[in-house]
């Protein structure tokens, strides 16, 4: 567009003239864009129209998304409540229902109160399961006596398990379970005599760094049909053990934990009648001491033996009590060593000053490392259970397997793994077994127990039931294996290798 240089002088016709033909110009390039923006206007308005068309879905959507939940809701309600007709469980006979409570005992001694609160059908069958109501377990000592009666009513004639953790027992609870059938103290009471338990079966005593001097020599003396006795200490004198192992009736089962040697005197007063004997006595000193002579023990009923430290004895070496503890017990017909015993790997026993167990047929060990160990003293061993140890285990078990193929161990017919995650498809341990099944004509028994927590132990020292805790039996280790080892440890439910 023409402008002057000159705000005073008029344009010309001709400027005025090429002014206009300028803005006709423009004016023609104008027009496709307000036509262009009206176009995009009008799109506007159309996107705006068609958003608010599918939100108007959405919601409709939603909404109806909602109500297909809740009717799904209700219809997973009513599948629930029609399963739980139809459930196995409420269609189990009562007394595999009783089995099951009872089971739970085991993991949970509250159990009977948490299945009497499910629902009406459990509550009368754990009121009617007089055994779920046997093992009780008090720990609060400011329990009322009337639940206390009311728990045990319901108990009715089955055998009673009692585990009391309290540290002043008082008379009238004793009085109240004078029928008990079995009994642990922890700590004991200081009144047991002039009380008669006269169907206690199982008596467990265990209080740390303590005597028997409170008791006196007849405190055994109310309790004849005694078959099991633990008793758990750290420091004893030889005297009071004189005094009331007199007294002791025939028992099947001692298990004595005390760092002295006058378990010596205990067992041999049982020794005719011993069937299970556990031993710990932790760092007792070596030598013996002169008042306690160093004699053999014949225990001819002898088919269990435990042996080796706790956990506050760990650290322990047994190489020094070894060779005196098994020159004095003499076991012919034992057929299960649960070893717990503690030595350096680099040290070793002769043959001659360690355990002689001609008949031995269970060996429940520590670690897969002492299997060369176990292989020199029990070459006619049958069956074994250990630890896999996470850094020699496979090169441990394969050469287990190998000595059992064409070596020593040609009796062994099963061994069960526990912490065994690594070897469950090792090529190693399957061509060893592969191997085996070539030369013997038949496959070994082998069982893995992944978890990290299982051990050959069952979860319970020395494997007898109701020791570190107060369960009708040891709680079987949970793992991806079946779980074979029976009560004491001692393989029962095995199955026979096939031949």
């Amino acid at each position: 567009m023409w402008k002057s240089p000159d705000n005073s002088r008029l344009p010309s016709r001709e400027e005025i003239h090429q002014t206009h033909q300028a803005l006709a110009a423009l004016d023609n390039e104008l027009a496709p864009l307000h036509s262009t923006l009206a176009r995009n206007a009008q799109r506007e308005q159309d996107c705006e129209q068609r958003i608010a068309l599918l939100q108007n879905e959405l919601r409709s959507i939603r909404e109806d998304k909602n109500k297909v939940s809740e009717r799904i809701s209700a219809l997973e309600s009513e599948k629930d409540r029609r399963r739980a007709w139809i459930a196995v469980h409420r269609r189990l006979p009562r007394e595999i229902l009783a089995e099951i409570f009872i089971w739970h005992v085991k993991i949970d001694n509250r159990a009977p109160l948490v299945v009497s609160a499910v629902c009406k059908l459990w509550r009368s069958t754990a009121l009617s399961t007089p055994r779920l109501w046997a093992y009780p377990r008090i720990t609060d000592q400011s329990l009322p006596l009337p639940l206390l009666k009311l728990w045990l009513e319901r108990a009715s004639n089955a055998p009673i398990h009692l585990h009391l953790e309290v540290q002043d027992v008082t008379n009238d609870l004793l009085e109240l379970y004078s029928n008990v059938y079995c009994l642990k103290f922890r700590p004991w009471p200081t009144h047991l005599h002039n009380k008669t338990f006269s169907k206690l079966h199982k008596l467990m005593l265990e209080h740390e760094d303590a005597s028997l001097e409170h008791l006196r020599r007849d405190v055994f003396s109310s309790m004849p049909n005694l078959k099991q006795l633990h008793l758990h200490w750290f420091r004893l004198s030889r005297r009071p053990v004189l005094e009331w192992a007199w007294d002791l009736p025939p028992l099947d089962e001692l298990h004595f934990a005390g760092r002295t040697w006058a378990w010596v005197d205990a067992v041999e007063l049982v020794a005719p009648s011993l069937k299970k004997l556990a031993l710990d006595i932790g760092d007792v000193p070596t030598p013996v001491p002169s008042n306690v002579t160093i004699r053999r023990l014949h225990l001819p009923k002898l088919e269990y033996f435990a042996y080796g430290p706790q956990s506050q004895t760990l650290l322990v070496n047994d190489s020094a009590r070894i060779p005196i503890v098994a020159r004095i017990l003499d076991a012919p017909n034992l057929k299960t060593f649960e070893d717990h015993t503690v030595m350096p790997l680099e040290f070793s026993l002769p043959v001659s000053e360690n355990w002689n167990f001609l008949l031995l047929e269970n060996y429940i060990g520590r670690t897969s490392r002492e299997l060369g160990y176990v292989k020199q003293l029990f070459p006619h061993i049958r069956r074994m259970a250990f630890l896999v140890d996470p850094e020699s285990g496979v090169l441990d078990v394969t050469a287990l397997i190998d000595e059992a193929r064409n070596g020593m161990l040609t009796s062994l017919e099963a061994i069960e793994m526990f912490q065994s995650a690594t070897l469950l498809r090792d090529p190693l341990v399957q061509q060893s077994l592969k191997e085996y099944r070539e030369v013997r004509g038949r496959d070994l028994y082998v069982i893995f127990h992944p978890g990290r927590h299982d051990t050959p132990y069952q979860q319970c020292f020395f494997g007898f039931p109701c020791c570190s805790s107060y369960r009708p039996d040891p709680v079987k280790p949970q793992g991806l294996a079946h779980h074979v080892m029976g009560i004491n440890g001692t393989f029962a439910n095995i199955s026979q290798p096939s031949k």
